[in-house]
């Protein structure tokens, strides 16, 4: 069944029965967002020095071409 279907058929379910669809989905995602690792973020010097290096890798890419 696909998730365009499942969404059909949830819409035709009473109220109630909506609401504990809803928590259920609610905990699931709780649940998957609490075993997701954390995000690690590059500091502001790593970005400079990686964005340097794409720019300077690519920057044929980077030319308009003359129309």
């Amino acid at each position: 069944m696909s998730a365009s279907e499942v969404i059909d058929e949830l819409k035709k379910l009473p109220a109630q029965e909506q609401v504990k669809v809803f928590q259920f989905l609610g905990e699931q995602l709780r649940t998957s967002l609490q075993a997701a690792p954390n995000a690690e973020y590059a500091s502001d010097v790593q970005f400079d020095a990686a964005m340097k290096k794409v720019f300077e890798e690519n920057a044929g890419l980077m030319r308009r071409l003359a129309q």
